[in-house]
């Protein structure tokens, strides 16, 4: 009998223990940060459950063998910039190119413009250094961009040894208890 690939334990896991189908899939065209370190990738792509996975909807294998679990965008930056600095900062918005937004001369430059916008992730990224002290997992803001808007998740890295379900346990109640503050946190 032959061993399942990890991949196939990984997406089953979810899928019992998040109660919503997960996937082994290619990487979408929405995750191109995600798809060039991607060794395999895991998702549940069904909107009906995004209550379930709100806190947990992707998660795969980097090229230096460590798992990603992610959560569902939790916003991106037009409407964080809309919110703290009107249309007028949307506009100047929409002059950037935010396609490398994990570069550090973008998020600088984004920074410098858009203040309350970095004091805001730096808010968070502080609520997930305390998260990730308590849990011993290791949770991090994540983005992605593309032309003009940059979403941004959390995302908890684990080291992955076979088929390490209890690491991903831990992470995904990490992931939960820093995806509700992050929300709570981000309330107008």
């Amino acid at each position: 009998m032959s061993e399942e690939p990890e991949q196939k334990v990984v997406a089953d896991y979810l899928s019992w223990s998040v109660r919503a189908p997960f996937e082994v899939a290619e990487v979408p065209e929405s995750r191109s940060e995600v798809k060039q370190n991607a060794k395999w990738f895991v998702w549940c792509p069904d909107m009906a459950y995004a209550k379930e996975v709100g806190h947990i909807k992707y998660v795969w294998k980097s090229h230096d063998n460590y798992v990603w679990l992610e959560t569902s965008e939790i916003g991106d930056t037009i409407g964080l910039v809309e919110r703290e600095y009107g249309e007028e900062g949307a506009k100047d918005l929409m002059k950037m190119d935010l396609s490398n937004f994990t570069k550090r001369n973008v998020r600088l430059s984004f920074n410098s413009r858009f203040p309350l916008i970095a004091k805001r992730f730096d808010d968070w990224a502080r609520v997930l250094r305390q998260i990730s002290r308590r849990h011993e997992i290791h949770l991090e803001l994540r983005f992605g961009g593309t032309r003009n808007i940059a979403i941004y998740t959390i995302g908890a890295k684990i080291e992955w040894g076979k088929n390490d379900l209890g690491k991903m346990k831990l992470a995904i109640g990490a992931l939960k208890e820093a995806y509700g503050l992050v929300l709570e946190r981000d309330q107008p």
